[in-house]
């Protein structure tokens, strides 16, 4: 049995396109597969009827083997259950039947999505790392998996990575009280490097991520911004977001990815993120490390075309990125930490072998 990674429930109607699959011999038509399934906190199996199947009988050595696709119209009471499937011969009626090895349901909502703000974009599963949801026509969840060996974790940034490198959602508490441990007073910030102004859509692969110790729901992370010139922050709305809370001895701390819609009167700005902790209301504010704003135009690639074999560019302030056109959009990446970008060698290279940097 092969069961998707596409488990939502709740759904308005079938995904005949993500199919599982339960596969064996039957030995003739009086043979079957059945698909069963074993509610959390149960202990035996019930024979359950899909809400769509497909099946391809095939003789091998004079007998039937059986490939049923099915569809599960899956509810929340089946979340956490157990499905396998049944195979009985028909030319050897008297064998006990034979089942497949049992699976977990990693169920998602339907709901998943429901805040999401762009076509497409990706968050944490919340109970299995090593799936992931991917939101669809902004609000329709999918269920999707990892390849092997790798995970989604809650601070990487919209794709798998080798799970030995990988944080994963804590998916329960040891918490039976209110009390906390005081946690470090800290919040963390990651900028992406893809600063670009005047674009006219979010690039949900490449997000900003702040973190800290929240305390409990009252708590929060806001994102502020000191334009050049200006000696005051300001906190600003991002054009996406997403956040996931996990709780660390009886504290809640939040990861927040977001993205910015830059603007030209960002240039050069300071950004920071701001922390405040409801279980220590009075406590003042925590601010992570500040960050410049090394933005270009959107409008680079048009403005700097020369015909480079591999369109990558020099980054106009700062030679520890540089700039790939695809199609006339910029996108900004950075070297390694040490290098800098050698446009003669197309490549990250150690600075001081890098002859030419704006």
């Amino acid at each position: 049995m092969t069961i998707h990674s596409d488990q939502v429930f709740g759904l308005p109607s079938t995904r005949a396109s993500n199919l599982h699959i339960c596969s064996g011999f039957i030995g003739n038509l009086t043979g079957d597969l059945q698909v069963q399934i074993q509610f959390a906190g149960n202990n035996t199996y019930q024979t359950i009827i899909p809400s769509y199947t497909t099946r391809v009988d095939t003789t091998e050595n004079c007998e039937l083997k059986r490939v049923l696709k099915f569809w599960i119209g899956f509810t929340v009471a089946m979340k956490n259950a157990t499905i396998r499937c049944r195979g009985t011969n028909g030319l050897h009626p008297n064998d006990s039947p034979i089942f497949s090895k049992n699976e977990t349901l990693y169920l998602v909502s339907s709901d998943s999505c429901k805040d999401n703000t762009v076509s497409q974009s990706y968050r944490v599963h919340p109970t299995n790392c090593q799936y992931y949801i991917e939101c669809r026509n902004y609000i329709e969840p999918y269920g999707r998996a990892c390849q092997y060996g790798y995970c989604f974790g809650i601070y990487t940034v919209e794709t798998c990575t080798p799970c030995n490198s990988v944080i994963c959602l804590e998916t329960s508490s040891s918490c039976t009280n209110t009390t906390a441990v005081q946690q470090k007073k800290e919040v963390n910030m990651t900028i992406h490097s893809d600063q670009v102004f005047g674009l006219p859509s979010t690039r949900a692969s490449n997000l900003h991520i702040c973190s800290g110790f929240i305390g409990n729901l009252t708590g929060d992370l806001q994102v502020q911004i000191q334009f050049a010139g200006n000696n005051t922050y300001q906190t600003i709305i991002p054009s996406y977001t997403t956040r996931v809370d996990t709780t660390e001895n009886c504290e809640l701390k939040r990861v927040l990815k977001f993205w910015i819609g830059f603007t030209v009167a960002m240039k050069n700005a300071t950004i920071r993120c701001r922390g405040t902790n409801g279980l220590h209301p009075n406590d003042s504010p925590i601010f992570s490390k500040n960050e410049t704003l090394y933005l270009v135009s959107s409008d680079f690639c048009n403005q700097n075309f020369n015909s480079t074999k591999t369109n990558k560019y020099h980054h106009p302030t700062t030679c520890q990125r540089f700039i790939s056109c695809v199609g006339n959009a910029p996108h900004v990446h950075t070297c390694s930490s040490g290098l800098c970008f050698s446009l003669e060698k197309d490549r990250c290279e150690y600075c001081e072998e890098v002859k030419t940097c704006p």
